[in-house]
C-alpha cells in the first residue's frame, strides 16, 4: 500500500512539473508578439484596483473590481528619443464618461 501511494505521488509531481514547464513556454511565445502590456497596478481598497494598460500605442486607465470593470481615462503614448513609447512622458488624457 505504501508503494502504491509513492507511485501515485510521483505521477502527480511529474504531471505538475510537465504542465508548469510547457505552459510557461507557450506563454512566452505569445507574449513576445503581443502589443498588450500591463504597465502598473495600484490598489484602491481591498476589493478594487487601478491598472494602466498599454495597447496599440495608447495608455488606458482601468478600474477593476467585483462590481464591474470600467475605463476611467485613455491617452496616446508618446514616443521617446529612441522611438519607443515611454511611460514617463505625460500625454494629454481624456476622461471617459
Amino acid at each position: 500500500m505504501l508503494g502504491a501511494l509513492l507511485v501515485v505521488l510521483a505521477i502527480i509531481l511529474a504531471l505538475g512539473w510537465v504542465l508548469r514547464r510547457f505552459s510557461n513556454a507557450a506563454g512566452a511565445r505569445t507574449r513576445a508578439h503581443s502589443d498588450l502590456k500591463i504597465l502598473e497596478w495600484k490598489p484602491m481598497d481591498a476589493r478594487r484596483k487601478l491598472a494602466v494598460v498599454r495597447w496599440d500605442g495608447r495608455d488606458h486607465l482601468l478600474c477593476l473590481g467585483p462590481g464591474g470593470d470600467c475605463v476611467v481615462a485613455h491617452r496616446e503614448a508618446e514616443p521617446d528619443e529612441t522611438g519607443q513609447t515611454s511611460t514617463a512622458a505625460p500625454a494629454k488624457s481624456s476622461l471617459v464618461e
